[in-house]
């Protein structure tokens, strides 16, 4: 059909139902976004009182012309009439993930930074775009969760906001077409046709040849992410039935005699949505068939570690978590108990009424402490106590030992209350809460 009369339609039917009030465009100033905003400005806006625009552009600085980029989108939205931030964001080139990967998580995180709860970040990706990553994932040895490449309404990481990309049914073509039929200008940045970036000898030199041997490639590939998309969901559906039932006591564990009842493929999409529900990094197929493997063969305590996480097996549990490094004081600090003491990433709290400055102490675990528990006479060692309640050894050396002026134990966290301080708390009516790591932890993001 043909197109340039219908243009203005075609891209109204896709951004006519925003999934919130407020929208704020990720402007880059190139052909995509500037036209997302063009139309969600001019289309949307007069018809949908109450509908809230703005755009935010990211300035990496990575190149010599990202000044004159932010100029760009600043006159762009003067002319529309738009609110505009400009974001200045570092990028980190020693990250790992690559420039790309590097400057679009740098994005990301102004974005989560700025968005408020009830506002949608609104993406131009278009079918294009779709079809790219449909071949990258493809080319990374994804299952359905990948294959399903961009989804149109997403969780944004790290926020309550979401992402909404309305265009993943429109090719570029007529995004070009818009773009001039409106007398838009837009950036080309230099970048976008480096032939070192795989996504780029993907859009200029794969795509031709699949488009020349089948013209609705693009489009195929994107039927196809949609109904992988459904797949996906109720595989990930039943993954949580399957993660509910093998969860131990502490939702940061699993049972691994049951995980074990399952078969292969369900655990692995559970270790994943696991990993995904405690905030962190899910493992890649590599490091998930190692874990897997590491799983059924049992036998003694174990670690299992990929990028930012690490997994750990204690007592027919496994423990996942962030897999930082942290540095605990390694001499005792004053602790007053009027106000909550950091501890690694965590926090060791004196809760209930106003009271007076305690003389205590807190450190780390030395080995050979002994603590008297109510109802003994004599002191019974930490380690034996901490043992019998399936404490693994790891979170043993990370507790907040508390100690009073005499060095004597008083208490392992919160865990372990010994004879004399019990009789304090109770006393006073308060009580001491120590707030630990995996609490600390980001919220999940929800899929």
């Amino acid at each position: 059909m043909s197109t340039a009369p219908d243009l203005p339609d075609l891209l109204h039917r896709a951004l006519s139902t925003p999934p919130a009030a407020r929208c704020c465009v990720g402007l880059s100033g190139g052909l995509d976004s500037s036209v997302l905003l063009h139309a969600l400005a001019t289309l949307i806006r007069p018809r949908q009182p109450g509908f809230e625009l703005r755009a935010m552009h990211a300035h990496h600085g990575l190149s010599a012309q990202a000044d004159a980029w932010a100029e760009h989108c600043a006159r762009l939205c003067e002319n529309l009439q738009v609110p505009l931030r400009v974001e200045r964001v570092r990028v980190d080139p020693a990250s790992g993930d690559g420039p790309e990967a590097a400057a679009r998580h740098a994005r990301r995180r102004a974005f989560a930074r700025h968005l408020a709860a009830d506002e949608a970040l609104v993406l131009a990706h278009h079918l294009s775009d779709q079809a790219e990553t449909f071949l990258m994932r493809l080319a990374r040895h994804s299952g359905a969760e990948g294959l399903s490449a961009m989804r149109p309404l997403a969780p944004l990481e790290h926020s309550q906001a979401v992402v909404w990309r309305p265009l993943l049914a429109i090719p570029r073509e007529l995004l070009s077409r818009y773009a001039e039929r409106v007398g838009l200008q837009w950036i080309d940045d230099p970048a976008n046709v480096d032939p070192r970036h795989p996504r780029n000898r993907l859009r200029h030199e794969a795509l031709p040849v699949l488009r020349s041997i089948f013209p609705d490639f693009e489009t195929a590939a994107g039927v196809s992410a949609a109904l992988l998309q459904g797949d996906d969901a109720l595989l990930t559906r039943a993954a949580g039935q399957a993660l509910a039932s093998v969860q131990g006591v502490d939702p940061s564990t699993l049972l691994r005699e049951r995980l074990m009842r399952l078969d292969r493929p369900m655990q692995a999409r559970v270790v994943r949505l696991w990993t995904q529900t405690l905030g962190l990094q899910p493992p890649g197929k590599q490091a998930l068939d190692r874990v897997l493997d590491w799983v059924a063969e049992g036998g003694e305590p174990g670690l299992q570690c990929w990028p930012g996480v690490r997994v750990q097996r204690y007592r027919d549990l496994l423990h996942a978590e962030a897999d930082a490094a942290l540095a605990l004081p390694e001499s005792p600090i004053a602790w007053d108990g009027r106000m909550p003491l950091t501890w690694g990433l965590g926090q060791l709290r004196l809760e209930g009424p106003p009271s007076a400055a305690r003389n205590w102490s807190v450190r780390q675990r030395l080995g050979g402490e002994r603590i008297v528990l109510p109802g003994r006479q004599f002191a019974t060692p930490l380690k034996n106590v901490l043992q019998h309640l399936g404490i693994p050894p790891w979170e043993r050396d990370r507790l907040p030992l508390l100690l009073d002026a005499s060095g004597t134990l008083l208490a392992a966290g919160d865990l372990v209350l010994g004879a004399g301080i019990q009789r304090e708390l109770a006393d006073t009516g308060h009580r001491l809460v120590w707030i630990r790591d995996d609490e600390c932890r980001p919220p999940p993001q929800s899929r």
